[in-house]
């Protein structure tokens, strides 16, 4: 099932490939971006070549790859299932067509090391036309290399459970991805879909309504950044059986789950896909917001949530 949703992810995405020289390297620094190809293909730090290298990185045991943000923003999950679940992340941000920063957390993983050089390797030979063992080496010995090293306007540092590779022009700090939406807008949508709202003391929204043998709960809370004035919401939708006497199937419990974000607006059918798949507490990409889901059972039946929230 996970490798579906993985391949469903993928749908939109062009996994580019062809003939175009990516072996050979530049006697001089590449601006990041130029080419005369649209396509990007073989070319250092450029869209193409991302793409490339998140399909290749989603093919591997436990990564699920995501165009996150179309044109702004892809994320790689690595993810195994656990008690305490083993993560890292590969975040690509991308401008004009061209990458701007890439950066790789793995302190959350058992072998940081193993994760690093493996997607060291990729990005070397994706993102630098077929540097891998010169990036592998230097994460191995936690070294930087700059653009007479990759052939490129960037440069790359390596450390012990990751890596960074920025561009020469690329802003200091990341953008964002788009906010869901905020309660007062999000307010018309859940009463039409037959939830009753009210405001809470905190000041977040909590709705409900029973559907079947489930009782919905979404609850939106609204943040206003001090440094730039934006508002960013995160909601939380749950299932739980209505009954005691007729507990929730976690099959029924999942769907209800997808149909329910699907119509709120607040994942596309993809995520309801990943939704119906998902272990606890494992995370994925969808309509541009994160969602983390995580479930448990008991004597009452299955109890599943989801939270969406900004990538940031």
């Amino acid at each position: 099932m996970v490798a579906l949703v993985v391949a469903m992810v993928f749908v939109g995405m062009t996994v580019l490939g062809g003939d175009d020289d990516a072996s050979g390297s530049a006697s001089k620094p590449e601006k990041v971006g130029s080419s005369s190809d649209d396509s990007g293909e073989g070319k250092p730090m450029s869209e193409g070549a991302a793409t490339a290298l998140t399909a290749a990185l989603g093919e591997q045991d436990g990564w699920s790859c995501y165009a996150s943000v179309p044109g702004s923003l892809m994320r790689c999950h690595y993810f195994v299932a656990a008690k305490e679940p083993q993560r890292a992340m590969l975040r690509i941000d991308l401008a004009d067509g061209a990458v701007d920063t890439v950066s790789l957390l793995a302190y959350r993983v058992d072998d940081p090391a193993s994760i690093t050089e493996a997607v060291a390797r990729l990005v070397g030979d994706a993102l630098f036309a077929g540097r891998g063992d010169e990036v592998v080496a230097a994460v191995q010995n936690e070294a930087s290399l700059g653009p007479e090293d990759l052939g490129t306007e960037a440069s790359l540092n390596a450390y012990g459970d990751g890596l960074q590779v920025r561009a020469s022009d690329a802003p200091s700090v990341p953008a964002s991805g788009p906010s869901p939406a905020t309660t007062t807008a999000l307010t018309p949508t859940l009463e039409a879909q037959g939830y009753t709202c009210e405001q809470t003391e905190l000041g977040s929204l909590s709705c409900g309504k029973e559907k079947g043998a489930a009782t919905i709960r979404v609850m939106g809370m609204d943040q206003k950044s001090s440094t730039t004035s934006t508002t960013s919401t995160t909601w939380n939708l749950s299932v739980r059986s209505s009954s005691y006497d007729a507990p929730l199937d976690e099959r029924q419990g999942r769907t209800v789950v997808g149909q329910e974000l699907v119509a709120l607006g607040l994942t596309d059918e993809s995520g309801a896909a990943f939704t119906g798949a998902a272990a606890a507490r494992q995370e994925g990409d969808f309509k541009s917001y994160v969602l983390g889901f995580d479930s448990y059972g008991s004597s009452a039946g299955t109890y599943l949530s989801v939270m969406v929230r900004q990538i940031r």
